[in-house]
């Protein structure tokens, strides 16, 4: 049985040298994975915005004192 991949948060101070980018290239980085991969996850509801946005979208820019939580889904690799 496979482990599921931890939660990854991202709080402020960690963000802060990613204000102004987009957030699929963010995450996309932070994960090491493609930017298709990190708008899966974004369409899959596994990424939480805060202050929370109505919803997560590939193309919102990250801003200071957004903070980010990953949580583990069934996105492919």
């Amino acid at each position: 049985m496979k482990t599921p991949e931890p939660i990854i948060s991202l709080d402020e101070e960690e963000l802060r040298a990613f204000a102004g980018q987009r957030l699929d290239v963010v995450l996309a980085a932070t994960l090491q994975r493609s930017r298709n991969h990190a708008q899966t996850l974004l369409k899959q509801g596994l990424v939480h915005l805060l202050p929370s946005p109505e919803k997560a979208q590939p193309s919102y820019r990250l801003r200071p004192g957004d903070s980010l939580t990953i949580q583990p889904g069934a996105a492919a690799p």
